[in-house]
């Protein structure tokens, strides 16, 4: 009966996320994703009684996997000679923010104040996690430096956004950005 449940609910939250990735969050309703589930409102709710307890079982689950994929693929920058890595960190970040799931997320957190706690304990999460990983590059480096090139690669990947989900500047952008956004991100966590 457990394994039926989680399944259920995996399903339910993998509509949910096709919802917000293809409609956007406006369109994120019970009634609306019940209908798109094949289920009944109440029976919707008996896995997710509100709106708000779905959207931060979604979020959870967008951050445990996002972590979990970054956490990999940041560890191995500093073992590794070639940039495949940390090149895969860059294709997993563009793919994240083209799909639209966190900014849709984003929106919604500013209205709910429970949301916008997790997302700052995401972003604080992610911080940390680079600032560690930055440090075992950079063994020399000071906490305060590698909570800063930590700092700086969050900002980088970040700002790439506002090129990845515009479709027009996304079009545009040289073959070799990513070769030149992991040299970069490289240099950042060794302070060079």
């Amino acid at each position: 009966m457990q394994h039926k449940t989680i399944t259920r609910k995996d399903a339910i939250l993998d509509s949910a996320r096709l919802i917000l990735i293809e409609e956007g969050h406006y369109r994120l309703t019970m009634r609306h994703l019940a209908d798109k589930v094949g289920m009944k409102l109440a029976s919707l709710q008996y896995h997710f009684p509100t709106k708000a307890v779905l959207i931060s079982a979604l979020m959870t689950q967008s951050i445990e996997a996002y972590h979990s994929m970054v956490r990999d693929l940041v560890r191995s920058i500093g073992s590794k000679k070639d940039e495949g890595s940390i090149g895969r960190l860059f294709a997993i970040y563009r793919d994240e923010q083209a799909s639209g799931v966190f900014e849709q997320l984003w929106a919604l957190s500013v209205q709910d104040p429970d949301l916008k706690k997790q997302y700052e304990r995401f972003y604080v999460y992610f911080w940390e996690l680079i600032g560690q990983e930055v440090a075992i590059i950079s063994p020399e480096a000071s906490e305060t430096d590698c909570r800063t090139r930590a700092a700086m690669i969050i900002a980088l990947l970040d700002g790439l956004e506002t090129f990845v989900s515009a479709d027009q500047l996304e079009k545009n952008l040289p073959d070799n950005l990513q070769n030149e956004v992991v040299a970069l991100i490289i240099k950042i966590a060794k302070g060079e």
